[in-house]
């Protein structure tokens, strides 16, 4: 089984590298480094194979699936990407266990991708949630490439011709991989739609179709989450946080985890105005050290300061695009956490967020550098 592995993680990598190569110019140290990372990545996620020190998820064989046709591609099937992504693996090794050689891939090549002396964007990359989610087969890497070129698609600034494409691909993308976060997209294009509005009467249209919008939602998403219950107002929370804890608590030998609850699974009876702020603290503080019980939790609670500072450093030397997409996504993320090692999941996208906006905006001083240089040297 750990033979697969190998082979989605060498044929994924050269097939990423070859398309980074072919479209930009990429420095050598930074493919050497990505090599290197590639290596070590590859060696742990075998070694967690083999010997189960941290149990694959439920999902893990899905893609593959797909890929044998033993589950037909549906409208809303939400491992389209990830199946597509593997294919070549998939082919040669002709088992799930590729896909782990996959996502350890797209970590080292996103290391390549966002590598930067100056801004160190590549540098989150090397931490624990990386670390983690190298080991599993899971979609988590794809959902945070799809926010990582959001970022890299609006550049430095917001403007209005660059806001539709980027848009639309990534809530396409994001479809077909995890519907649900189709939620942060549109509350970012609520927000969007709201800065741009000029006008008292068209930002009140704006807060009447973010209103719609919702109630929208609310009606249909059961039916792109493959649930078959109704969602109320009243009974949002409850769902999100119960549906977010099972997906992020299964496991292959036992079906459904038992998982690690906030405040030991009080957290959901306590009305909103007190459990909000105890989730929007928890997405950054996890678990105390008291409740680590597990080497996932530990992987966590060390993440949670690696995470912290690298919040930090967005806000002090990222892009706009870069805040304001981290702001919504921990607002629309937090209001549906319950579980420690959910959150976990939920927030490493953001690691992509985070090098995407630090390294767009290092380009963007030195393209400016660059053109006060020239214009200096014509004069």
């Amino acid at each position: 089984m750990v033979v697969p592995l190998l082979i989605g993680s060498s044929v994924s990598f050269l097939i990423g590298a070859i398309a980074i190569v072919s479209t930009r110019a990429v420095n050598r140290d930074a493919l050497i480094q990505a090599i290197f990372v590639l290596v070590t990545l590859t060696a742990l996620a075998a070694v967690n194979l083999r010997f189960g020190i941290i149990e694959q998820k439920f999902a893990s064989e899905f893609a593959f699936d797909r890929f044998l046709g033993r589950e037909s591609l549906r409208p809303n099937d939400t491992f389209a990407v990830q199946a597509l992504a593997n294919t070549p693996a998939f082919f040669l090794a002709q088992s799930w266990e590729a896909a782990i050689g996959t996502n350890a891939a797209v970590t080292a090549l996103t290391y390549a991708f966002l590598w930067d002396q100056k801004s160190k964007a590549h540098l989150y990359f090397l931490g624990p949630a990386a670390l983690n989610f190298s080991f599993f087969a899971l979609r988590d890497p794809f959902i945070g490439l799809i926010f990582m070129f959001l970022v890299l698609a609006f550049g430095s600034e917001f403007t209005l011709k660059k806001l539709p494409v980027p848009l639309l691909v990534a809530a396409i993308a994001m479809f077909w991989t995890r519907p649900e976060n189709l939620l942060i997209i549109l509350a970012l294009v609520g927000v969007l739609s709201y800065q741009h509005s000029r006008t008292t009467l068209m930002r009140f249209c704006v807060l009447g179709a973010g209103a719609v919008g919702a109630l929208a939602a609310l009606r249909f998403a059961p039916a792109l989450l493959g649930v078959n219950q109704t969602i109320s107002i009243g009974n949002l929370p409850a769902f999100f946080a119960e549906f977010s804890e099972d997906r992020g608590t299964r496991t292959v030998a036992t079906g459904v985890g038992g998982g690690s609850d906030i405040l030991g699974g009080a957290l959901q009876r306590m009305p909103l105005p007190i459990r909000y702020p105890i989730q929007l603290f928890t997405f950054f503080v996890l678990p105390l050290p008291f409740e680590i019980r597990s080497v996932t939790l530990l992987l966590s609670a060390i993440d949670s300061v690696f995470f912290a500072f690298a919040s930090r450093k967005l806000f002090k030397e990222g892009t706009a695009p870069a805040k304001l997409l981290f702001v919504v996504y921990v607002l629309v993320a937090a209001f549906f956490s319950s579980n420690y090692g959910n959150v976990f999941r939920i927030r490493y996208p953001l690691y992509f967020v985070i090098g995407a906006g630090l390294y767009s905006n290092r380009h963007r001083v030195s393209q400016e550098r660059v053109e006060r240089t020239e214009v200096l040297a014509s004069q």
